[in-house]
């Protein structure tokens, strides 16, 4: 062998691992990109479940809606009723109480 057919032939040896080394850099470019593909369509799922989960969360809010508006109406008049109710009651104490005290004024004025 030739000084020549020597060197053509560590040449081709390099080439054939630059070769090997580029098969495997691409084998490993083609899963990287592929796993970003799957994980992008996971993600693109996942949103679609989000924006579901959102809309069905609309519907039925819109649906309890007038319910609720029915609740906070009540509960704003049962909140005056009850007020009104405890001013009255207070003020039936308030009179009672004069009147207690009018009544035993009047039988310690009598009394003596």
């Amino acid at each position: 062998m030739t000084s020549d057919e020597h060197l053509i032939g560590g040449l081709e040896g390099k080439m054939e691992m630059v070769i090997r080394m580029l098969e495997a850099q691409t084998a490993k470019s083609d899963k990287s990109r592929s796993d970003v593909h799957n994980d992008l369509r996971a993600l693109r799922t996942d949103v679609q479940d989000v924006k579901n989960d959102i809309a069905n969360l609309r519907s039925r809010i819109e649906a309890v809606e007038p319910a609720a508006e029915k609740v906070r109406e009540w509960s704003t008049s049962k909140a005056v009723i009850v007020t009104v109710f405890t001013i009255l009651v207070s003020g039936v104490g308030a009179i009672g109480a004069a009147i207690a005290g009018i009544v035993q004024y009047a039988r310690h004025t009598i009394g003596q």
